[in-house]
């Protein structure tokens, strides 16, 4: 299949169509804030007024800097989002983003796996 793809300064990002988009962050960088709204600019292109399905994956050395969890948080965040699933590859992601995820507010399902096949299964059970 020939999917649209996107790079920014903290991801690749790959439409896959049927409003799932696949978000590859970069090795080794530290999410923040800018990073995010790039990404943002990617999806609303994307999707087009539409709710999108996120598959996030994350490399064993990513982090987020200070601010992301407020961005996430914000109103033009998450009305892009029907649900969003996370992969890790390490235990310390793993631990981060679970906390991360309970002390977020967020509108939307959110799950974190270690296997992107199981991601992608999980959400195929939130399309139409």
């Amino acid at each position: 299949m020939n999917y649209q793809n996107f790079e920014t300064s903290v991801s690749f990002i790959k439409n896959l169509n049927n409003r799932i988009i696949r978000i590859q962050v970069k090795k080794g960088v530290v999410i923040d804030k800018q990073g995010i709204r790039e990404n943002r600019l990617i999806y609303e292109k994307i999707l087009q007024g539409e709710k999108g399905l996120f598959l996030t994956i994350f490399n064993e050395f990513n982090t987020a800097g200070e601010g992301v969890k407020k961005e996430f948080e914000s109103i033009n965040h998450i009305e892009n989002k029907e649900a969003e699933a996370f992969v890790v590859n390490g235990l310390s992601n793993r631990i981060e983003l679970e906390f991360f995820t309970k002390m977020t507010k967020t509108i939307y399902p959110t799950a974190v796996f270690n296997d992107e096949k199981e991601a992608m299964k999980w959400l195929m059970d939130f399309q139409d």
